[in-house]
């Protein structure tokens, strides 16, 4: 083998090296913001500036992307980024655009990164929307009625003697799941149905505060469980003797995730209307699930997801203004989770570089011993 052939022979071989190096970039990111949250009157606009860091693994290149964008749209608020692709670390600002006819309440905004180094979680900012301007006129504030409106649901015919699994995406690319045991049947009017139709539900929420203005817990969204089209408290999930038969919930969010029951209100249509908390719920970080997991829901009921403030890494003074999230039904409906990268990648390009190497030694071997 003369000297061109081997120096071009080892150019291959180091642009298969780097590409396989170079594929093993994939690491993971997370987003901050400044500050929590903005106030801005309708009409008005403000800005946030937000950061992309890497939280492990090698650079590649990451999007930041405007989850609920379409949610918040057709509530009058438009969010844009001035930067939405780079390598992480990387900087952008984040201007909110709030119309006249926006309602004053609070608005959820999340953002997440996607590409090669995804998000470890979903940031979440706050826009608080002022009231307007109070004329000399003296009226009575209407009564605010808390309102849930479906966003997303799943139903399956299940067999209490086999049991059934669901599982949902929520507005922030997040999956619920529920599982129903196999020997759990249903209680309600007086009879136990071995038969029936059960349904997961995902709503948005609007004119609902946190369960306590101390606290200041941050509402995203509700969940309920539907028997033939049903929520309420009087019927119940049971074993064979009749006794209460709790479902398994899970979510994929972390330790600072919680929810409430919400009894007392109606269902119109395909929304439910009114009701209020009753009291907080149990859940158990799993780290083998990377999620929350609940084993005491045993009614079909509605239940509102919120966070705890300990999840916003930035504090300031939160307004005094109804609760709300956008209310609209996406069009299309997502059925799968998004994109996370695995660590099993490297063992894959380890095994790349070894088999490339075997190549260019079998090469080379044969081309010295024709030259013999």
């Amino acid at each position: 083998m003369n000297a061109k052939s081997v120096a071009m022979l080892m150019a291959f071989s180091f642009v298969l090296l780097s590409a396989v190096s170079f594929a093993s970039g994939i690491g993971t990111s997370k987003i901050t913001f400044s500050s929590a949250n903005v106030t801005i009157a309708p009409g008005s606009a403000g800005t946030a500036s937000y950061t992309v860091s890497l939280v492990s693994g090698n650079v590649w290149g990451t999007n930041t992307n405007l989850v609920n964008a379409a949610n918040l749209s057709k509530e009058g608020i438009n969010v844009s980024l001035s930067k939405t692709y780079s390598d992480p670390n990387y900087t952008g600002v984040m201007t909110v655009k709030v119309s006249g006819t926006t309602k004053p309440g609070r608005y959820a905004v999340l953002l997440n990164a996607t590409g090669d180094d995804p998000s470890v979680t979903n940031a979440l900012f706050t826009v608080f929307v002022k009231t307007s301007a109070i004329n000399t006129t003296t009226t009575i504030a209407p009564t605010l009625v808390p309102t849930f409106s479906l966003y997303n649901s799943t139903t399956k015919t299940v067999n209490a003697t086999k049991g059934a699994k669901f599982s949902l995406m929520a507005m922030d690319g997040k999956l619920v799941n529920v599982t129903v045991p196999a020997g759990t049947y249903v209680e309600m009017d007086n009879k136990t149905l071995s038969s029936y139709n059960f349904t997961l539900a995902i709503y948005t929420i609007s004119n609902l505060s946190a369960p306590s203005t101390v606290s200041k817990d941050i509402v995203t969204y509700g969940f309920a469980f539907l028997v033939n089209g049903l929520i309420s408290p009087n019927i119940s999930f049971v074993n064979s003797t009749g006794a209460d038969r709790p479902l398994i919930t899970t979510a994929q969010y972390n330790s600072s995730w919680t929810t409430w029951t919400v009894l007392g209100g109606k269902q119109v249509n395909t929304s439910y209307v009114g009701g209020s908390y009753k009291f907080a719920n149990v859940w158990t970080y799993n780290s083998t699930l990377n999620g929350i997991v609940n084993t005491e829901f045993f009614k079909p009921v509605m239940w509102v997801f919120m966070i705890k403030p300990s999840n916003v890494t930035a504090t300031s003074t939160v307004p005094t203004t109804v609760s709300t999230v956008p209310t609209t039904t996406p069009t299309t409906i997502p059925t799968t989770a998004q994109y996370t990268s695995s660590s099993s990648n490297s063992g894959y390009y380890a095994a790349a570089i070894v088999v490339i190497v075997i190549i260019i030694i079998v090469v080379v071997a044969a081309t010295m011993r024709r030259k013999k």
